[in-house]
């Protein structure tokens, strides 16, 4: 998305949550592969459980996609609707 998104203006921030608390050993893993995977755009490391973001959020779904358009407006993507983010992001860009 941010190869194809990034240059017409878009900012892709990923979050990874796990179900408990990253340690050391596992951030480190995390920013290894963004670094081989040259994820160039902003990338974060969630030290909250899944469970205590669930609750906060109302989200439990992994992988999940939040889409803000330029209101602050958002819609969230989550299992069989994740195939519809990039039609989504597009009717946006139209607007």
């Amino acid at each position: 998305m941010h190869k194809t998104y990034g240059p017409k203006g878009v900012v892709i921030i990923a979050a990874h949550v796990e179900q408990e608390l990253p340690s050391k050993a596992m951030r480190d893993r995390i920013t290894r592969f963004l670094e081989e995977q040259k994820a160039t755009f902003i990338n974060l490391i969630v030290e909250e459980t899944l469970d205590d973001l669930s609750q906060k959020t109302g989200f439990d779904n992994r992988p999940a996609v939040f889409v803000f358009d330029r209101a602050g407006r958002w819609r969230r993507f989550e299992g069989e609707e994740l195939k519809d983010v990039d039609r989504y992001v597009e009717e946006l860009l139209k607007n």
